[in-house]
């Protein structure tokens, strides 16, 4: 399944370093999948046009939060403990909104079945 919108990319480490956040939001395809040679557990892959191969993100037992709460306006996050960032998604087009809530409920049942619901946390309120 592949989502293109727009990421930004922000450590939360940044702050603590006396670092500046990230800069604008990039356009980007989003895409769920598992590890290539058969490794266990889900990963999130985040593409560019400067970075092809991407950069992929391990799901199991290292998602935080999913921040739902507008995800009727294309607009998303999610919070993964290692490494310690925040994946903010925006402008995905209107038809894809579905596609973009069908996306968190796959990665939202996939992370239950994997870790049994144990340090995972579904925040749509927030």
């Amino acid at each position: 399944m592949r989502l293109p919108c727009e990421v930004s990319v922000s450590s939360r480490l940044l702050p603590s370093a006396g670092l500046r956040g990230p800069g604008r939001a990039i356009r980007a395809v989003l895409s769920l999948g598992r590890a290539a040679g058969g490794g266990s557990g889900a990963r999130l892959l985040l593409s560019t046009a400067r970075n092809r191969p991407g950069s992929h993100y391990q799901l199991r037992e290292n998602v935080e939060h999913l921040f739902t709460k507008f995800v009727e306006e294309g607009k998303a996050t999610v919070r993964l403990k290692e490494p310690a960032v925040d994946l903010h998604l925006s402008k995905v087009g209107p038809h894809q909104e579905g596609l973009l809530y069908s996306l968190w409920e796959q990665v939202a049942l996939l992370l239950l079945k994997l870790i049994n619901g144990v340090g995972f946390v579904l925040a749509s309120s927030f």
